[in-house]
């Protein structure tokens, strides 16, 4: 589900919108246009408008859905293995490319920003 939020610049009077997504026929609308159903990959929605003159006007927003919670991987050091130094580094990676950002946390701690390798110090 989500909603696209619009709105137009033409003060002469009523307008008239219609909108669509992908493909999809146009049809009536209204601000906020509310969508739902799409599939998880890239999209994007029109939005045409016609003022009381009847002058067309139009907008376009892509976007993309991704519903598909990522997968982290710790690869280093192995599970279970005993770390010889005060200063072990944690090799990580995700399933999903689009990640931006990832958290680690030692020992329950609080989670804060890390990168891979991740080197906490351990006390």
């Amino acid at each position: 589900n989500g909603n696209v939020v619009f709105s137009e610049t033409d003060a002469t009077g009523p307008v008239t919108y219609t909108s669509h997504i992908d493909s999809e026929p146009a049809a009536s609308c209204g601000s906020p246009f509310v969508f739902t159903g799409l599939s998880d990959g890239a999209h994007s929605v029109t939005v045409d408008v016609t003022d009381a003159a009847g002058n067309p006007g139009s907008g376009q927003l892509d976007f993309t859905i991704d519903q598909t919670d990522p997968v982290v991987t710790i690869s280093a050091p192995a599970e279970g293995s005993t770390v010889t130094t005060t200063a072990a580094s944690v090799v990580f990676s995700s399933s999903d490319a689009s990640a931006v950002t990832h958290e680690c946390s030692v020992d329950g701690g609080a989670y804060l920003p890390c990168v891979s390798p991740y080197s906490p110090t351990l006390v």
